[in-house]
């Protein structure tokens, strides 16, 4: 037995979900029916659902510039030492919000 879902969009939205999903050999009740299919596997919505920044973070320039010249004259540190540097940072802290 099957149950029926009504969803209304815009104009737009439909005509341009159709067109995508035909791209792609789909028709747009099968790709729902994909969506519904992949969140209840994933036991929830089967991609990240976050707010897109609206402008790049403030970057350090100088201190990228540091790391390249650091990288080219080989003052580097293994992938270990940089784990362990993370988890006393982090312990630190912690502590520190206590």
């Amino acid at each position: 037995m099957s149950k029926l879902i009504q969803l209304r969009v815009d104009d737009d939205t439909k005509t341009n979900a159709d067109n995508l999903f035909a791209s792609l050999g789909l028709d747009t009740p099968t790709a729902l029916r994909i969506f519904l299919a992949a969140s209840l596997e994933e036991r929830g919505i089967p991609f990240m659902v976050a707010q897109k920044p609206t402008a790049l973070p403030d970057l350090d320039w100088d201190a990228i510039a540091q790391s390249g010249e650091d990288i080219q004259q080989g003052r580097t540190i293994s992938l270990d030492e940089f784990k362990r540097s993370m988890q006393v940072a982090y312990a630190q802290a912690c502590e520190g919000g206590q």
